[in-house]
């Protein structure tokens, strides 16, 4: 089972991240920081890799208008809420409420600016305006209740994560009310498969939010993304990303010293499964 993430009390997180941390908050409630596992690490490098940004040891592959990504994770399902290896879909193409720095370790805000509880129990989380989905739909705080509903109805392992009781919206505010004192659901949000994708487009090929779009999915084959033009966070630098699942050893090795210099990963694959 994959590690559960650690929990913190209730409070708020400032929507900039890049804003100094006022040290006082944590007196008052604030969200403290909250540790990296080592699966969401791993995602987080990729990402950063695909949109541009700078990876110690990739920055070369990084930098390119085209990467190739092969790793020995292979998804079970196409399904954001269901996967068990997440390294495809959460690569680029869908995301969370929640995020966690990969410089600091800490919660920040990703498709929820701010979050607030003053009991632990009674949630308020703010979505952030101006967020498209790859098909350019509005990401709305309705949708992202449906989206919490429909991972607790189809993985058991969500609904245990998330003790939810009721949720209501109004405009951009999502109010969550759980079935008792729950201090760490933000950090519950950081988890891949509560990964907010536009529901009514299904799950055969899901439509997120994230960096890249997804033009075809082979969860045993290649998954070739493109970039999206429209993404909240910026544009990113890479055009196109391929990312191939592969657990043979030296086929990932000949991919390495053919001409295109993919990033691999190596290893054996860690337990991925549901929360």
């Amino acid at each position: 089972m994959e590690p559960r993430l650690n929990r913190s009390p209730p409070g708020t997180a400032a929507e900039d991240p890049t804003q100094q941390t006022d040290r006082s908050a944590t007196s008052r409630g604030g969200t403290s920081p909250t540790k990296l596992p080592r699966i969401a690490a791993a995602v987080v490098a990729v990402a950063l890799a695909m949109t541009g940004c700078s990876v110690p040891g990739d920055e070369e592959s990084a930098t390119k208008d085209s990467l190739n990504f092969v790793t020995v994770i292979a998804a079970n399902t196409t399904d954001p809420h269901l996967v068990q290896a997440a390294f495809t879909l959460n690569s680029g193409a869908v995301e969370t409420l929640v995020a966690l720095d990969p410089r600091t370790s800490t919660l920040k805000p990703s498709l929820a600016t701010k979050w607030d509880s003053k009991d632990g129990q009674n949630w308020t989380f703010t979505i952030r305006d101006g967020v498209k989905f790859h098909n350019g739909k509005t990401l709305t705080a309705e949708e992202v209740r449906k989206n919490i509903e429909r991972a607790r109805k189809v993985n058991p392992g969500v609904a245990k994560l998330l003790p939810i009781a009721s949720m209501s919206t109004q405009g951009q505010t999502l109010r969550i009310h759980t079935t008792e004192r729950h201090p760490g659901l933000p950090s519950d949000f950081v988890h891949f498969n509560t990964a907010i994708i536009d529901t009514a487009a299904g799950v055969k090929v899901p439509v997120g939010t994230g960096p890249f779009e997804i033009d075809s999915f082979d969860i045993r084959g290649e998954t070739k993304l493109s970039r999206f033009d429209q993404y909240w966070g910026g544009r990113p630098k890479l055009a196109h990303v391929t990312m191939t699942a592969n657990d043979d050893a030296n086929a990932r090795l000949l991919a390495l010293q053919s001409g295109g210099r993919p990033i691999s990963s190596t290893g054996p694959p860690p337990r991925a499964s549901t929360p």
